[in-house]
């Protein structure tokens, strides 16, 4: 049989299920031909036992009308299952699963132990990838899964003595088609090659619709997979021989191929591109996104520009789309205004919490007279406003693009601008205000900068309430721009001195970004010309301000955006060329196990000025958005792009 050859963009993955399996299978089937109908006539598909409760576990349902079949998996990380290759098969026993989209419809419902309920998620799977020895299968979602921790693989292999719980969605004893997750208990016989034998206790048999479900290793509370199921004799499973009494199967090792799985899921990089607001007849551009802490909310806002000139900034609004766990919950003009029509609303920026409200900053020339606030608005998760102030009614000059960052368990946030004139060469400073609540009113308001011209600032947040203010400055007034860092507690009082962010100070450092996690760790990107070329800097720093090494990007590009997730690791997203590019490190600066250097657009877009903006969740999932050009006139479109996940999870 010919390897078959799978292709995805830049990635070539040679799959072949080789004669070792097709002959182990054979043999098998020769052995209990009658009886042993899960191991090549048709697979493995319900454990006997009792009801379980675990969510990462999946059900999968295979074609439609009479060719429906089930099987059971595991999610391994947001976006991808693993299961039986076998399950897969046109002719089971053939040896020979399918690679790439899926021949026929295939649903993956996560994190619902209970079928009766709506918990949890339904996913379509787009992609499938068979390993190319053992009957296991990677199985990618249409879009990735929030609020389910997905299964850790583990690492110490199955051996003989050992005891192991296995889950399955298939047949009970007394049930065709159960409509709960059953585990069961089972001994470990036998380890031959990739094979693990296993007898069920008190009981326990694995049944039909059960292959592919997880075989699980519990050590002091701590749940891996080692296996998955795949073959079984069936005794005691509805619809089996009565005379039959075996209660053996067999379960495929996943621990000694735990790589393969895990480099599929950190190498693989469809993005899915979707327009946050369909429309070629107003100019979009400007966005800003933020994923709320627990994975459930998105947000994304831009400006919509309803004039006929698509560089004149005239009549523009900010909008705000929210999703929840992918699906769009609403999407409203922020800002409506009538009169007069010499309105400007830009630069917005936004924070999503955990329950849907999201907070919008944005700067304001709602009577037209050139002169900027900075504001912002509240708005629940059905899109109902509940919140609108000034960020500071003492400012006498323009507040120019205000950032926003807002506590991920609490109502506070702060908003950091540069205070100055917009598009003047005269020195500007960076403030920071802090605000308890929407509403509140301002706790209170402070100059960050101290020296130079201070420009583009960018602030951070985590649990701790920390507003960690990065921006640009011209230090010593003779066109040299460093980057530097400062904190405030919710007090008011300092607790991250200012900081240069950059030990090379020569050349001209711009453009900083700055992202936090829960636990108030941050790292900053920057661009940087101090090695005579244009290149991006990243730089991680611990909740307390104590600094890892400056990592020069391999992507030489501009316009940097940052974020982290909870395990500290970095992504950087950049303009080039009018293409947006992503890359991942580690908090230490090395790209180990993280996602490497990709394009993540489609295809170069006609406009240089794609504007990137990026949001990481706690787990690494990576949220886009760019400005795509959709007429030869100028417009924009927001795109907005899902998909990719910094590393292993």
């Amino acid at each position: 049989m010919r390897p078959k050859t799978h292709a995805r963009g830049a990635l070539m993955i040679a799959h072949r299920f080789d004669r070792a399996y097709r002959t182990m299978t054979a043999a098998v089937s020769v052995l209990a031909v009658s009886a042993l109908t899960m191991s090549v006539a048709m697979p493995a598909t319900a454990v006997v036992g009792p009801s379980a409760d675990h969510t990462f576990a999946v059900r999968l349902d295979i074609g439609t009308g009479d060719s429906n079949r089930a099987c059971s998996g595991a999610l391994v990380s947001p976006g991808w299952v693993l299961t039986a290759a076998s399950c897969f098969e046109a002719t089971p026993g053939a040896g020979d699963p399918p690679s790439g989209k899926p021949a026929q419809p295939v649903t993956a419902t996560v994190g619902r132990p209970d079928l009766t309920t709506t918990t949890g998620a339904v996913r379509a799977v787009v992609e499938l990838v068979p390993h190319e020895s053992r009957d296991l299968m990677m199985a990618r979602l249409e879009t990735p899964v929030t609020g389910v921790t997905p299964v850790t693989l583990g690492v110490t292999s199955p051996a003989a003595g050992n005891t192991f719980t296995a889950l399955g969605y298939g047949r009970t004893a007394t049930e065709w088609a159960p409509l709960h997750l059953k585990s069961g208990a089972f001994a470990v016989d036998t380890v031959t090659g990739g094979d693990v034998a296993l007898t069920g206790q008190g009981g326990a048999a694995v049944c039909a619709g059960d292959a592919g479900g997880p075989v699980l290793r519990t050590v002091s509370g701590e749940v891996s997979l080692v296996a998955v199921s795949s073959r079984s004799w069936q005794a005691g499973c509805f619809g089996a021989d009565p005379a039959e009494t075996r209660t053996g199967a067999v379960a495929t090792m996943v621990t000694d191929v735990r790589d393969w799985a895990l480099d599929l899921v950190a190498n693989h990089y469809p993005v899915t591109w979707s327009a946050a607001h369909s429309t070629s007849t107003v100019h979009q551009d400007n966005s800003s996104v933020a994923v709320s802490h627990n994975g459930t909310w998105t947000a994304v806002v831009w400006t919509g520009d309803d004039g006929a000139d698509p560089a004149d900034d005239l009549h523009s609004r900010v909008w705000l789309k929210v999703y929840q766990n992918g699906v769009t919950r609403f999407t409203k003009a922020v800002t409506v205004y009538d009169e007069p029509k010499s309105w400007r609303f830009r630069h917005p920026d936004v924070g999503i919490r955990n329950d849907g409200t999201a907070i919008v900053a944005f700067m304001a020339d709602h009577d037209g007279d050139g002169t900027s606030e900075a504001r912002v608005k509240s708005f629940d998760s059905t899109g109902t406003q509940n919140g609108d102030q000034d960020v500071n009614t003492a400012m006498t000059r323009q507040m120019i693009t205000p950032r926003i960052a807002i506590d991920p368990d609490g109502l506070g946030f702060a908003v950091a601008y540069e205070y100055g004139y917009f598009g003047s060469t005269e020195a500007n400073t960076v403030r920071v205000a802090y605000f308890n609540s929407v509403g509140s009113g301002m706790a209170w308001d402070k100059q960050v900068s101290t020296n130079g011209s201070s420009r583009n600032p960018d602030v951070a947040m985590g649990a701790n309430g920390n507003a960690i203010v990065a921006w640009d400055r011209d230090y010593n007034a003779n066109g040299d721009v460093d980057v530097a860092v400062r904190g405030f507690a919710p007090s008011g009082a300092e607790v991250l001195p200012g900081y240069v962010v950059n030990t090379n100070r020569t050349g001209v450092q711009r453009d900083v970004s700055i992202a936090a996690n829960y636990d108030g760790h941050f790292a900053v990107a920057w661009d940087t010309d101090e090695n005579g070329t244009d290149q991006v800097a990243v730089r991680s720093f611990t909740a307390g301000g104590t600094p890892g090494p400056i990592t020069l990007s391999s992507l030489r590009a501009a316009q940097p955006r940052v974020g982290v997730d909870s395990q500290r690791r970095v992504v950087l997203a950049v303009r080039a060329s009018g293409e947006v590019l992503v890359q991942g490190f580690t908090a230490s600066g090395t790209t180990a196990d993280t996602l490497p250097p990709i394009t993540a657009t489609p295809s170069a877009d006609s406009n240089f000025y794609v504007n990137p903006e990026i949001a990481v969740g706690a787990t690494g999932k990576i949220t886009l958005t760019y400005s795509k050009s959709v007429t030869t006139t100028g417009f924009k479109n927001i795109q907005v792009g899902t998909g990719l996940f910094n590393g292993r999870w």
